[in-house]
């Protein structure tokens, strides 16, 4: 059970929010304000910003016609004509009518008025008829008027091109406010908390007769140096010279988390279109299909995301948390880079799998720094902190990496997150310190071995937890989030800002539903039961696709994963030490969960390949329903695994 909190810390995580709601109330309040004339002003260029696009692109129509003149073909035996029309209509679906009028012709009803746009002149947009009109002359070489093309706009169209600013505006506000607040918290964890926390564990060591000397903090801050001079004053009391104290775990874990956030938000803005970038650079391979093809990046990634775990594992033994995780940015922000100048799939794949590389390391890094530094009896609340900041970085990085590619474009996207992977590098630098994993003993040490392994295997509840829940669920979230849902997506005609949206909505649900979750779930000791229900939710996502097969079903599904797996991930993490308990005796905690990763992660490449396999047969709807019913039987079959669990295993956390 995690430990009850003291009337100091309960008191502190009260300020903490009340200062936190209210600097968000004042930052989205400023944000709005000035949102709201730069959104006019956008919205008011818009008419001319797609009068201009449009002129572009039918002056090309244009063109072909008074070349064709030009050559000799007199107009009237002008052939291919509407053939050209149509083709142009075809590639650019906004487009709700193209008519070419010869010159002296009288031109389609309702369209005489549109004033007429010269070549070189300003574009004017015109409304007629619940639509938008454009009308550009065409002539030839020679200054001849040949005649105009009427273009007329989907006025649905430049409603989507509005909705899609309005919500570019709104997520650049949640994702500067979430941003906001983690750095907000860790100032205030810095300054205010850390100290407090001190003063009462000091008060309460004194009042309870232990006389035990006041230690310092590091940092700056007014309410750390009043506690240095304090433990001055202590020291000579109690006639000791103690220097100051090391970081505090609250703190250590701040640092952990922020620069956890800032590494993910760089791993994840190209979540929502690298699907759609591995299709611009395909090419016949294997003799594979189209659908299979494109999510070989996405395989790569995550193979090398897994297999790197065990021996990263092994790494942390000979280095300290700040080095490897400065080795996994390193190699992320190499293959971010390398992403970004990709000439082809080849290369892709391998920037790809460096990248996966990173991941992995700085993933266990973090993951292993928390187990080492938060207290056993705080740690359920540390995996939790684990899982919430990954995700709520997650969407940030899927949001704002759409908005990005839409507007900066793929490659530049990948230059961007590079360079925020190496700042996420620099701040694990300047705030990790030489921390480490404590060295086990000889004698452990000595009996890890094959024979170590092969008994965690025989694990009956630690191997049903990994291949009835872990396994599927990451099979199921990787085909889903990473793959199926982006091209199924663009196949509907969402942007890619409406893309990075929808696949965000995953890491949303996931940061906000996991810590309240986990808090909820570790009281009533219902790990088993979260797990269970947090797979059928996940089933239930995958299968509500078939009645919804629309852009609403994908977010539908997308959302019941999120909320699924922020009930069953951190379960799972509390439960492996309480099924595997004599295993990480031997194994130790780090190796336990590596193997764990490697399990779930390492057939989780598959997900892409066997998602591309069934839309190849069955179409994405009946793909997506497929896994979810998977998921829906692994569900009930975990529940009859543990089912003859002893007692205080179900009833328990760790």
């Amino acid at each position: 059970m995690t430990a009850p909190l003291t009337s100091a810390q309960a008191a502190v995580r009260r300020l903490k929010v009340r200062v936190v709601t209210l600097a968000l109330l004042v930052l989205l309040s400023a944000a709005a304000l000035v949102s709201v004339p730069v959104a006019q002003r956008q919205f008011a260029e818009l008419p001319a910003e797609l009068a201009a696009k449009h002129v572009t692109l039918v002056s090309q129509v244009g063109r072909e016609i008074a070349r064709a003149v030009d050559l000799g073909v007199p107009l009237a035996a002008l052939r291919g004509l509407d053939d050209l029309l149509t083709a142009t209509r075809a590639a650019n679906p906004e487009i709700a009518s193209l008519v070419f009028v010869p010159a002296g012709a009288a031109p389609p009803p309702g369209l005489a008025a549109v004033p007429l746009t010269a070549p070189g002149g300003a574009p004017r947009l015109t409304e007629v008829e619940g639509a938008y009109a454009l009308r550009l002359a065409v002539t030839a070489g020679d200054g001849r008027p040949l005649g105009d093309l009427h273009v007329g706009i989907d006025r649905g169209h430049v409603a989507r091109l509005i909705q899609d600013r309005v919500f570019d505006i709104i997520t650049v506000m949640v994702v500067t406010a979430i941003i906001a607040t983690e750095l907000l918290l860790l100032l205030l964890d810095t300054m205010v908390t850390a100290p407090l926390l001190a003063l009462q564990r000091w008060a309460e060591d004194t009042r309870a007769g232990r006389g035990a000397a006041l230690a310092g903090l590091p940092g700056r801050g007014e309410l750390a140096g009043f506690v240095r001079q304090l433990a001055g004053l202590s020291g000579l009391v109690h006639g000791t010279a103690e220097g100051p104290a090391g970081t505090p775990w609250l703190i250590l874990l701040r640092h952990i988390r922020i620069a956890l956030f800032l590494f993910v938000i760089a791993d994840t803005l190209s979540l929502s279109f690298l699907p759609l970038f591995s299709r611009e650079l395909l090419a016949p391979l294997w003799g594979l299909s189209e659908d299979v093809l494109v999510g070989l990046p996405i395989v790569a990634y995550w193979l090398m995301s897994a297999v790197v775990q065990l021996p990263g594992a092994r790494l942390l033994e000979h280095m300290t948390h700040r080095r490897a995780f400065l080795v996994g940015g390193a190699l992320s922000a190499a293959g971010s880079l390398w992403s970004a100048l990709a000439p082809d799939m080849a290369h892709l794949l391998a920037a790809r799998a460096l990248a996966g590389i990173g991941l992995g390391l700085v993933f266990m890094v973090c993951q292993a720094a928390i187990l080492t530094h938060v207290p056993p009896e705080r740690r359920t609340m540390g995996v939790a902190t684990f899982t919430g900041v990954f995700f709520l970085a997650t969407f940030s990085g899927t949001a704002v990496g759409g908005i990005a590619a839409e507007h900066l474009g793929f490659r530049a996207t990948f230059g961007l997150s590079a360079a925020i992977a190496l700042l996420a590098c620099a701040f694990a630098h300047v705030t990790f310190g030489a921390s480490r994993e404590p060295p086990r003993p000889v004698a452990v040490r000595a009996a890890e071995g094959w024979a170590a392994y092969g008994r965690l295997a025989a694990n009956t509840r630690y191997a049903g937890l990994l291949l009835l829940a872990a396994l599927p669920n990451r099979m199921f979230n990787v085909a889903l989030v990473f793959f199926l849902a982006p091209l199924y997506l663009d196949m509907l005609g969402a942007s890619k800002a409406e893309i990075g949206r929808i696949v965000g909505v995953y890491g949303l649900m996931m940061a906000f539903a996991a810590p309240l979750i986990a808090g909820f779930v570790d009281k009533r000791g219902w790990q088993v039961g979260s797990v269970v229900a947090g797979t059928l939710l996940c089933a239930v996502g995958g299968l509500a696709v078939l009645p919804f097969d629309n852009q609403w079903g994908i977010l539908l599904a997308v959302a019941l994963m999120g909320l699924g797996q922020a009930m069953s991930i951190p379960s799972q993490m509390t439960l492996i030490p309480v099924v595997a308990a004599r295993n990480a005796e031997i194994l130790g905690l780090p190796r336990l969960y590596a193997v764990f990763r490697v399990g779930e992660r390492v057939p989780a490449f598959l997900g892409p390949i066997l998602g591309g396999a069934l839309v190849s047969l069955l179409g994405y709807g009946a793909a997506i329903a497929a896994y979810g019913a998977w998921l829906a039987v692994s569900a009930i079959i975990l529940a009859i695994v543990f089912g003859a669990a002893p007692r205080q295993l179900r009833s328990k956390s760790a």
